[in-house]
């Protein structure tokens, strides 16, 4: 074999290791905390799940949706969980704010939208959440700033 034949091979070598390291490397650093939201946001489903009343199942999906989207990086995984969330605990002011963070997050705009308005019509608790979430959201990405200033307006 001449030295430029040797020299191709293992240049093709160093590549595949190199490439193979690439693949590799970031699976195995990222592991740890990756495995340990994975095992936060299923006891936290578990806890959904075996909940006795509508409440803590809701504060138990919201607590996955808050390490779905702050832990994992998955947006629209935190959003199926907020949605759930507000399916059992529309009422509570801190779903409600989870749902907004999530659908944001999300982008799930119209969706929010209408969720915030069910809360704001149906559950006096959650009124200054759904009513702030629904101003941030009227001024921000659904562009209605004279909706934004009618609830801001209500509000005082």
């Amino acid at each position: 074999m001449s030295t430029t034949n040797a020299a191709l091979l293992a240049a093709a070598l160093l590549f595949v290791l190199f490439m193979i390291g690439q693949a590799l490397l970031p699976a195995l650093i990222g592991r740890g905390p990756r495995r340990a939201a994975h095992a936060r946001l299923s006891d936290a489903i578990s806890r959904a799940t075996a909940a006795g009343s509508a409440l803590d199942r809701g504060k138990a999906m919201r607590e996955a949706a808050a390490i779905a989207l702050d832990e994992l990086r998955r947006p629209r995984l935190a959003a199926r969980y907020a949605r759930w969330a507000h399916e059992s605990a529309p009422g509570d002011p801190e779903v409600v704010r989870e749902v907004a963070r999530a659908l944001m997050q999300a982008r799930r705009h119209r969706a929010l939208e209408k969720m915030l308005w069910t809360s704001l019509d149906a559950h006096p608790s959650a009124h200054d959440a759904a009513r702030d979430a629904l101003i941030a959201l009227y001024e921000g990405p659904l562009r209605a700033p004279e909706r934004a200033r009618v609830l801001a307006r209500l509000r005082a």
